[in-house]
Parts: C-alpha cells; sequence; structure tokens
C-alpha cells in the first residue's frame, strides 16, 4: 500500500461543501478530515486521501456562455 494520498473530491457529510485540503495537508498523507465549514470530522476511506477541487486529468475549463465552471 503507497503512501500517496488518493485524491478525491470530498463533500462534507453533514453540510455537503467541499472539502480542500491546503498547505501542508494537500500532501500530507491523512485519514481524517475536518470541514472548514461547519467542523465534522470524518473518514471518507481507510487509505490516506486529500481533498481536491479538481480530479487529475480534470482543469477548471470554461463552459459556452458560462465561463469557468465551478468546482
Amino acid at each position: 500500500m503507497s503512501d500517496e494520498p488518493i485524491p478525491m473530491r470530498l463533500n462534507c457529510p453533514s453540510c455537503g461543501e467541499l472539502h480542500l485540503d491546503v498547505g501542508e495537508f494537500a500532501t500530507k498523507p491523512h485519514h481524517t478530515h475536518a470541514c472548514q465549514h461547519c467542523g465534522m470530522v470524518w473518514r471518507p476511506a481507510v487509505v490516506p486521501t486529500v481533498g481536491v477541487r479538481f480530479l487529475p486529468g480534470f482543469k477548471n475549463e470554461p463552459t459556452p456562455d458560462r465561463g469557468p465552471t465551478r468546482g
């Protein structure tokens, strides 16, 4: 099993807000996440994960007549 965290789009199970890991937590392997909005603490998987806005291979591309997409 790799210690490299798996990038995931993590939505808080309590309030639904998107959870983003920033700073050292963007690369540090960890299992437990805390919502920056409501404070809920949860474990989305039994492997290290990292909350990201966009999954690897996807980027913020413009959509017709609406400008950039939102994450």
